[in-house]
């Protein structure tokens, strides 16, 4: 029946959000309470962690590190001067390594911009901060990221008119035989489209892998792998008109989450929480998980954080009373049957502000500040394996790959004898991406009944690999079927 085919196919999962989901957390324990902590970095074990005291009188930023044990929490602070800055909100987070014994943070002073570090002694207390890079004419961006064994820093410099203009650039340095290694840029973005403020930087748990926003205005979604001689040539993982921001890379580094902010006449109307997964090495395409637009607060918006295999993210939502924000609660979705979960509230907040979560890496501990408080809540519920779905090939007709496919792609697929028109619709004709959620075509037959042209409604992403399935459900004008269904696989070029 069948003369020529050209498709893919990805079976749809539909994944309603677990009754058991919401609530999992308990045991909220406070940490600290009595000042305003923010930008909150917790150890992969969320046992420690450190954060600022962010309140306003004079631009102080103290530095404060916790530590949790069989006493409870205790807390030591890290440094207190030579963080002063007139724009209160210019102030870069501390981050604290996986296996919680090593600092890092920046701090601004007289003599410029500072990166320094901190290590925890084997008796508990802490070093006295150590600078371990500088660039007193440059100014340093938003973000930080250290990876577990606390031997390589990412962090952003930049040079022009400081944050409102001028170029960022993404730095790593690495610690050789207890040396720090001089700055080297994570990929050079000089004369190419790139250039601009690049945010956000987030590693794996080794740092074999970094992912982070980067552009000229519109900031997309970078990533790029660890080599010998350092990072490789970077992937662009997003490509679109909005802002993506808030970068964060699971610790297995095989799912990116981040912000996407849509703004209107220079107005943020918006944001979506997105996530995509590397599946044997190919980034498939990202999946919104909040369900409608959330609220965005250029003050308090904090990254999703996951566990190790990245399959519970948690996130900040903000509710409104009229046009005023009033709270933030915490949310979770987990990854499950190849889709995300609808989002759930963790936190019961509701007058502060949660912000900042930082998930431990077997996904039980949850560690943010509140205000005026920081806090844990715990939960025995593993998070889900994350397996992600397949197909059984062997009940297909598999016809050859198509490579470098333009993506306005109309595949016309002829017919030895007429179809019955009625049965040409999406139902028994279906494009699928490569994460099995459908893609939207139109499906229409032609003049002499003797083939059907399969239509995007919108363009197939580049680089992307999609099936098109034309199942049995389709008929011929005498009722004949085919005996298994057809899938080919497509790659847009």
């Amino acid at each position: 029946m069948l003369k020529k085919l050209i498709a893919i196919v990805i079976l749809m999962f539909l994944a309603p959000a677990p009754a058991h989901a919401e609530g999992i957390f308990t045991d909220k324990t406070e940490v600290k309470n009595g000042t305003f902590e923010r930008f909150l970095d917790a150890s992969d074990d969320a046992s420690c962690a450190v954060s600022i005291d962010a309140s306003s009188e004079g631009y102080d930023r103290t530095i404060t590190y916790y530590k949790h044990s069989s006493n409870g929490w205790t807390s030591q602070v890290v440094a207190s001067n030579g963080i002063k800055q007139s724009f209160p909100l210019m102030e870069t987070h501390p981050v604290i390594s996986g296996n919680g014994k090593t600092i890092v943070f920046l701090g601004k002073s007289e003599d410029g911009t500072r990166l320094y570090e901190v290590t925890i002694l084997p008796d508990g207390t802490l070093s006295s901060p150590k600078i371990i890079d500088s660039v007193p004419d440059g100014w340093f961006g938003t973000g930080l990221d250290i990876n577990y064994s606390g031997d390589l820093v990412v962090y952003v410099c930049g040079n022009g008119d400081g944050w409102f203009g001028g170029t960022a650039t993404l730095y790593y340095i690495e610690k050789k035989s207890g040396v720090w290694t001089l700055p080297r840029p994570v990929f050079n973005a000089s004369g190419s489209n790139y250039q601009g403020a690049s945010a956000s930087p987030s590693l794996d748990k080794w740092g074999d892998s970094i992912a982070w926003a980067q552009s000229s205005y519109q900031s997309d979604v970078f990533y790029a792998k660890k080599t010998s001689d350092g990072f490789g040539e970077p992937q662009i993982l997003t490509s679109t008109p909005e802002n993506e921001t808030l970068v964060s890379l699971s610790r297995d580094g095989n799912t990116v989450s981040y912000i996407r902010e849509y703004t209107e006449n220079s107005v943020y109307t918006g944001k979506d929480i997105c996530a995509a997964k590397n599946v044997s090495g190919e980034w498939r395409p990202e999946q919104t998980i909040n369900s409608s637009k959330e609220t965005i607060s250029a003050l308090y918006d904090s990254k999703p954080t996951m566990n190790e295999s990245g399959t519970r993210l948690v996130y900040n939502s903000f509710y409104m009373s009229g046009d005023t924000i009033t709270h933030a609660r915490l949310k979770m979705s987990q990854y499950e049957d190849g889709n995300w979960t609808s989002p759930v509230e963790i936190s019961d907040t509701s007058w502060f502000y949660d912000e900042d979560p930082n998930l431990s890496e077997d996904g039980k501990k949850l560690i943010f500040p509140s205000s005026s408080s920081v806090y844990t809540m715990t939960t025995s519920v593993a998070p889900p394996d994350g397996t992600i779905p397949t197909e059984d090939d062997s009940q297909f007709v598999i016809w050859p790959e198509k490579t470098s496919v333009t993506g306005s792609k109309k595949w016309t697929i002829r017919f030895s004898s007429p179809i019955d028109e009625s049965t040409a619709n999406t139902t028994n004709v279906i494009v699928k991406d490569s994460s099995f959620n459908p893609v939207s075509v139109s499906i229409q037959a032609s003049a002499d009944k003797n083939a059907i042209i399969v239509t995007p409604n919108s363009i197939y992403a580049s680089g992307k690999t999609y099936y098109l399935y034309i199942t049995k459900g389709l008929q011929s004008s005498n009722g004949d079927s085919l005996k298994k269904t057809v899938k080919m696989k497509f790659t847009i070029k």
